[in-house]
């Protein structure tokens, strides 16, 4: 099976995982990764380049996607349609995210994180907390609303979505301890 794997933070945790994740697979891997700087623009417009610089199906041919959660995936499933199936990742969702100090939430973050678990074919979060939290305070957005609220946008995400622990790399942990585990 030929995999498409697209990180948009490709940095620390982000980085890990998706290193990880494609070592410990049977399939065969594309990474297609940027730099982990700039998340406000990573989520809004890394579609457009991603969809000029992701292999066209006469070079590559791809059974399946792989997708962090700082992109926008319905942008790009529209300048890409001719990209398989797509399974979301969600290290953090944007409703959840510590802020920074004096910084106020913006919904379109989090609103954009939802509407990537319904261009997406199956969505995972990398626990239970997170998809919780990512949940309750889409149905929290709602109430807030003054109209033309998606009564069953929440729903459907929720029925597509799972929850898959990140694994760890045990040795790059023992490595840095005085006694070795």
């Amino acid at each position: 099976m030929e995999v498409l794997f697209i990180e948009t933070f490709y940095g620390g945790s982000h980085k890990s995982f998706a290193d990880q994740w494609i070592s410990h697979s049977a399939h065969n891997y594309h990474l297609q990764t940027l730099p982990p700087r700039f998340w406000k623009w990573r989520q809004a417009g890394s579609a457009l380049y991603l969809a000029e610089n992701i292999p066209q199906p006469e070079e590559k041919k791809f059974d399946a996607v792989v997708i962090s959660g700082m992109i926008d995936i319905g942008h790009l499933k529209v300048l890409r349609p001719d990209l398989p199936p797509s399974l979301l990742y969600f290290h953090e969702n944007q409703f959840a995210y510590p802020l920074q100090a004096g910084e106020k939430r913006d919904f379109r973050y989090g609103l954009t994180d939802l509407v990537n678990v319904l261009a997406a074919e199956t969505a995972v979060f990398n626990s239970f907390f997170n998809r919780e939290t990512f949940f309750k305070e889409c149905r929290g957005l709602f109430r807030r609303l003054p109209d033309a609220i998606p009564l069953n946008a929440v729903d459907k995400a929720l029925g597509k979505s799972e929850v898959i622990y990140p694994g760890i790399d045990i040795g790059a942990i023992t490595r840095k301890l005085p006694n070795p585990i």
